[in-house]
């Protein structure tokens, strides 16, 4: 199946209304199998959809700091090229296994190449959360599928955190890789309307958020060599919250748990704590660094895997 390119039309009537991608009837398409490539009125974010036709959720899925949608794709075994997608490249066969459509927006930049998301972190220069609010209500609409799942590797899973403060229910649930919540929380209340399920995973060698074995800190700062790497005006608070006091935050909030260090579940380079009946998960990857790749190989096990895992385990 070629690839396509689709330009979406919304329009408002009280509730999102979607009109016709690519066809003039005025009804919705059907679910696309195979890979699209779409845009929402509004927003310069290009969006690579890996289509399922059997699937029975959606995980958009944002990459970290002057990455592309392509790349994270690359990372985590969905795309052979470490390029632009291409029918052949892209792994259906493993997203059929597990029933799930793959959306990968592309972040934005202040400057060349600081692509990434408008966070408390850093800032991209565009409304990242209505842009994704409105994904979310495309997907669902557009491909008719119910559940839709938030992922983000560093910078992506920074705006996962927000989501999960801010707007919890636009997400059915929420995957960060090394990318916990910004300091900002310390000093403006974490209030979600629902405490919606969180797994957060983050290397105990990861240099880039200054974790370096400090796994109970309050809070840890991103290595300086990248944020004045950056352009000017990119970075809001490179200090982020411990990812271990941000599962402690989750299960006060979610079913009032108050985890231990000691309650670690130890597989071999991983420690586990897992609250709230399975909905709250975090792990500390021993010798992981900040890269998907460098988890991956101290922790074993494919992170796509895990965090489809964490979904389908969901009560």
């Amino acid at each position: 199946m070629p690839q396509r390119r689709i330009a979406c039309s919304l329009a408002l009537s009280g509730l999102l209304a979607l009109c016709a991608c690519g066809g003039g009837d005025g009804a919705t398409p059907a679910p696309v199998d195979g890979l699209d490539t779409v845009t929402l009125p509004g927003y310069p974010h290009s969006i690579d959809v890996y289509g399922v036709d059997d699937a029975d959720k959606a995980v958009v899925i944002l990459h970290g700091l002057g990455d592309h949608n392509y790349g994270i794709a690359h990372a985590l075994g969905l795309n052979g090229n470490d390029g632009p997608p291409s029918e052949a490249s892209v792994d259906f066969a493993r997203l059929r296994a597990r029933k799930i459509m793959a959306v990968l927006p592309q972040g934005q930049a202040i400057g060349a190449n600081a692509y990434t998301w408008d966070n408390h972190v850093m800032r991209s220069g565009e409304d990242d959360v209505a842009f994704l609010e409105a994904l979310a209500d495309y997907i669902r609409q557009r491909y008719g599928v119910s559940k839709v799942y938030l992922m983000g590797h560093s910078n992506g899973g920074m705006m996962a955190n927000r989501f999960w403060c801010e707007s919890p229910q636009t997400f059915d649930g929420y995957v960060a890789i090394a990318g916990p919540a910004s300091e900002f929380y310390l000093d403006h209340a974490c209030a979600p309307s629902v405490a919606q399920p969180y797994y957060g995973i983050i290397g105990n060698s990861d240099q880039v958020l200054g974790v370096d074995g400090d796994w109970a800190a309050a809070t840890w700062t991103v290595t300086p060599l990248l944020v004045q790497a950056s352009p000017p005006g990119s970075w809001v608070d490179p200090t982020l919250i411990g990812e271990w006091q941000v599962h402690q935050r989750h299960a006060r909030l979610a079913c009032g748990a108050t985890p231990t260090l000691l309650q670690a579940a130890r597989s071999g380079n991983v420690d586990t704590w897992t609250d709230c009946d399975g909905r709250l998960k975090v792990q500390r990857v021993f010798t992981g660094e900040h890269k998907i790749a460098s988890l991956e190989s101290a922790a074993g096990f494919s992170l796509f895997d895990a965090a489809a895992d964490f979904i389908d385990g969901l009560p």
